[in-house]
Parts: structure tokens; sequence; C-alpha cells
């Protein structure tokens, strides 16, 4: 009979597995799908914006994660993609975007962060659009910009020094 459907197919040998969803329309014939691809790899993290051990960051960078494929935007929480830093977790605006491929961390408005302090990106248990879970939790750190000027702490000797000799300086 005609109507919607959803048809979900698994390997019972391997990992693969693949969704088709839509409207079915027969006229008492054979129905055809099209060529069906069953997807045997789990979303992994590709690329990471600043990248991994980058130093220099600006302090009011955003941070994007590039998966390998579209994931579930159900999976892509603050619980499952985290940035900690020199005082623990930091909080801001977690969206998904170009195509659920890509998650964008934002500071909140006003907000920056430390100078010359150490950041980490922490992704895990993101899942891909059939359900598929990443294999392992990706790390990635980086270093923001010293934005602190140099300034003079001693000097040697003295400016009002009187009879020092040459060979001292």
């Amino acid at each position: 009979t005609a109507g919607a459907y959803t048809l979900l197919l698994q390997d019972p040998i391997g990992p693969g597995i693949a969704k088709r969803s839509g409207t079915l329309v027969t006229s008492g014939g054979l129905v055809d799908l099209g060529e069906i691809t069953l997807d045997e790899t789990p979303p992994a993290v590709g690329e990471t914006v600043p990248a991994h051990g980058a130093i220099g960051v600006a302090l009011g960078a955003e941070i994007r994660v590039t998966f390998t494929e579209p994931v579930n935007p159900a999976t892509v929480t603050a619980a499952t993609v985290s940035v900690s830093g020199p005082a623990g977790p930091v909080g801001g605006e977690l969206t998904l975007i170009d195509g659920d491929r890509v998650a964008r961390f934002r500071l909140p408005v006003g907000a920056t962060w430390r100078d010359l302090a150490r950041y980490t990106i922490r992704v895990s248990g993101v899942e891909d659009r059939l359900g598929k879970p990443m294999a392992s939790t990706f790390a990635a750190t980086f270093t923001t910009i010293d934005t602190t000027p140099p300034s003079i702490v001693e000097t040697t000797p003295l400016a009002s020094a009187s009879g020092v000799s040459i060979s001292s300086v």
C-alpha cells in the first residue's frame, strides 16, 4: 500500500547501517528504493579551529569543531562538546551549523578568553544521524595570546648610583 515509510537496514555481519525515509507510491508493482549504502564509519572530529596546539589565539576567538559527517543535533550538547580552561569549565553558546557538520562555540557577549591561558576542547558521545556514536573521546588544546606588556622589574646599577666601575655594566 502507499504511504509514509522509514526503512532501517543493518548489516548482520559488520557495523554497516543505513536509514531511508520517504513516501511510498505504488501502482501494484515493484518499488525501487534506489542505491542504498551502509554507513560503517562512526563520526569523528576532522578539524578544530583553533587547531590543536595553536599558540597566540585571539582573546575573542570562537571555536569550531568540524565532524567527518553530519551529526545528530540532539547529541551536540554542553555535555558532549565542552571547553575548559584554568578556572574549569567555560560557559558559552554552542550551535550546530553547516549542515550539522560543524559545532560552533562562542563566549557570552562581552566575555573573552584569559590572556596567555591554555584551554582544552573535549568532544565525546556525539552520534551521527543513524545513531552511531563516536568511537573515542577527542581532545585538543590551544593557548591564547599574551597581552601583558613587558615591564622592568630591576635595574642594576641603580639610576642614581655613582662611582660604578665600567666593567660592572
